[in-house]
């Protein structure tokens, strides 16, 4: 065993404590600019640890934990990351081509320009991840998860995404040029009023507009929480009621944050919480040691009273009539 792999080792031990210890005794495992290529790293353990500019390629990180790490400009070109954890990691430009990431997990992971072309990305999950400007090109993304994620400017240009899931996601000049033809896209979950879409639906659609071209314009403006839809031929007969609605989202709009700010200074039952929901939790380093990291969703009652000219009223009774 060469010095090389003998430093590797005692780091990933060392690294081990800090994690076991919750950073009391140990070290932070950093592999900066480190060549590992080919490296056997399977199932280790290694949360939060510093791989910049690391070279790991055609390593073998089957199931590897790098929850929280660090891996900028990474390189794992035709790595083996099945089964991986990275959630929360931070790997910004790092190059995955051709790497094999078969339920991989990219949660919440920062994945900015990072390279996945001609990757195996099956089942893989990148919920709510940042991919802006990532590469797909020709990558096969058969029943992954890119729910809640920022895939702005991404190329999925010959990509395979039979069946893939981008509900929630901000498809802001994302490319799915040349996208795979329709019968394929049958199961593929991007916005439900497009592929939900009938022939009789479409049959207003220029003839000479092709189905690939139709697809790019749509997405382009539409994502899945954009898709309410209003029937013009469904008209509810309470147009009185329809009309109140439609104003009161006029004045909901015109409000300022500032008006609201004000109210919540002037609210008496202010300490009286409505809800608090449990969102997320995870571990988390602070300093160089470890920490918990808990997200609370709290709300509570909020009631804001205009005159006919706008103007906020401070003082209002909690029981008001209608006129």
């Amino acid at each position: 065993m060469n010095s090389k792999s003998d430093e590797l080792i005692k780091k990933l031990n060392e690294h081990s404590t800090w994690v076991l210890s919750l950073g009391k005794t140990g070290r932070l495992a950093d592999f900066k600019s480190w060549n590992l290529d080919k490296a056997d790293l399977e199932m280790a353990n290694l949360p939060f640890a510093k791989l910049h500019f690391a070279s790991l390629r055609n390593a073998n990180l089957s199931g590897v934990n790098f929850r929280q790490a660090e891996l900028l400009n990474v390189s794992l070109i035709n790595a083996n990351l099945n089964g991986a954890d990275l959630e929360g990691a931070n790997l910004s430009k790092a190059d995955f081509s051709f790497s094999n990431c078969t339920g991989a997990n990219f949660c919440d992971v920062n994945l900015e320009g990072a390279n996945f072309e001609g990757a195996n990305l099956f089942k893989a999950n990148f919920t709510r991840s940042i991919l802006r400007g990532a590469n797909f090109k020709g990558a096969d993304l058969t029943y992954a998860e890119i729910v809640d994620a920022n895939i702005a400017g991404a190329d999925f240009k010959g990509a395979k995404i039979e069946a893939a899931t981008f509900e929630g996601a901000n498809l802001d000049k994302a490319n799915f040029e040349e996208y795979l033809p329709e019968a394929e896209l049958k199961d593929t979950n991007i916005s439900d009023p497009i592929l939900k879409e009938t022939k009789s639906q479409r049959a207003g659609i220029n003839d000479q507009e092709s189905d690939k071209t139709t697809l790019k314009r749509r997405l382009s403006v539409k994502t899945a929480k954009e898709d309410l839809f209003v029937d013009s031929k469904s008209v509810n007969p309470n147009m009185i009621n329809e009309a109140v609605v439609d104003l009161i989202k006029k004045v909901r709009s015109s409000i300022h944050i500032d008006q609201i700010k004000a109210r919540c200074k002037q609210q008496p039952d202010i300490e009286k919480i409505a809800k608090v929901d449990f969102e997320h939790g995870d571990i988390v380093t602070h300093n160089d040691q470890v920490a918990f990291k808990l997200d609370y969703r709290i709300s509570y009652k909020l009631s804001l009273l205009l005159d006919r000219r706008g103007n906020l009223i401070m003082d209002f009774p909690e029981s008001l009539e209608r006129p």
